[in-house]
């Protein structure tokens, strides 16, 4: 059986968040197989996602998000890149939240 290219994981349910989406670590970065992205949507959140870009601004991938209201993680592979610097982009509604880099090290 494949892995799936990412996976999410509920990790909190702390109500002390605002209603603001938010873009945390990335842990491990730099990784070689799989890195976690910590994130958070608040319910009205219509439409979020994970997008990697090349550092030429070409994107490679979309991750959709659907866990909402709560700070969670998703886990993103490395199979199909490269070793090098990638970046790592939060949209929600329509908007660009945050971005990190991303060090792929193969």
């Amino acid at each position: 059986a494949e892995i799936s290219r990412y996976e999410q994981a509920n990790t909190s349910n702390d109500s002390s968040f605002n209603s603001n989406p938010w873009m945390g670590n990335i842990y491990p970065n730099p990784f070689s197989d799989f890195t976690n992205v910590e994130y958070y949507l608040p319910l009205d959140c219509s439409k979020a996602e994970l997008d990697v870009f090349d550092i030429l601004g070409n994107r490679l991938d979309i991750y959709p998000l659907n866990v909402k209201g709560i700070q969670t993680t998703i886990k993103i592979s490395s199979k199909g890149y490269s070793g090098g610097i990638y970046i790592c982009t939060l949209i929600a509604d329509g908007n660009k939240v945050g971005w990190k880099k991303l060090l792929i090290l193969k």
